[in-house]
């Protein structure tokens, strides 16, 4: 969606499996690590991604948005992108679609929750030992360099930006009626927990998904280890 994390300690390929499962209770969707890859720095390397087959949905909230058009956002009519002032310059800490249309109203959008699940497999992930060895526990967090906006804190809690409102990606609720893109506060954190020393925090294309760039190897199993390694329950949000 515009914002990649390009290597830094040598190529690395991470593997994600998808599927549906029965996950915690207030959960809709759930990341978890299977295992870690050995480069130098340890990168995770295989990840499952479940989406819920017993979602909590309440009124006013519909259910899920399955977009059959995500590559070009048409469901949502207003775009911002809002950045905050810092000791290191203004950062951008939301990419946001809102006033949805048809079946956007009122349900939790299914892209928004894959990206967001992708962001702890890329890293945002509190069982990973490069979360484990940089922050060991929850409070404020500082980018350090070379990444851009060295200096620039974060409180981080559970595994989820806890600070900066309702804006980033990596936050712990997901919002109803809006897709939310990676921001450039979600990507440093990334980025400062997988040692990425150079991502890509440019804007992203908003009306062509992947414009100009490859398409990731995908892969279709008829079995999962997804379910070989059930999830803690409490485990990750969203």
């Amino acid at each position: 969606m515009g914002t990649h994390l390009q290597t830094g300690g040598g190529n690395w390929k991470l593997t994600i499996e998808y599927g549906w499962g029965r996950i915690g209770p207030s959960l809709f969707a759930q990341e978890y690590k299977v295992s870690e890859a050995g480069n130098n720095p340890a990168r995770i390397g295989h990840s499952c991604i479940l989406f819920s087959t017993n979602p909590p949905f309440e009124g006013p909230l519909l259910g899920f948005f399955a977009d059959p058009t995500p590559w070009n956002n048409s469901e949502y009519l207003e775009y911002a992108a809002q950045s905050t002032p810092t000791d290191v310059g203004w950062v951008n800490i939301a990419r946001t679609f809102t006033a949805p249309t048809g079946h956007a109203i009122d349900r939790i959008d299914m892209l928004m929750l894959a990206l967001h699940e992708i962001g702890h497999a890329l890293g945002l992930d509190d069982t990973y030992s490069g979360f484990r060895n940089q922050f060991p526990g929850s409070g404020t967090f500082t980018i350090r360099p070379p990444r851009p906006y060295a200096g620039f804190t974060m409180f981080i809690g559970g595994g989820h930006i806890a600070d900066l409102a309702d804006f980033p990606l990596m936050i712990s609720r997901a919002p109803v009626g809006k897709r939310q893109l990676i921001s450039i506060a979600d990507t440093l954190l990334i980025s400062q927990f997988s040692l990425f020393d150079h991502p890509d925090i440019s804007e992203p294309s908003l009306d062509f998904n992947g414009d100009g760039q490859g398409i990731p190897t995908r892969s279709v199993s008829t079995s999962s280890t997804c379910f070989v390694h059930p999830p803690n329950a409490n485990d990750g949000q969203w």
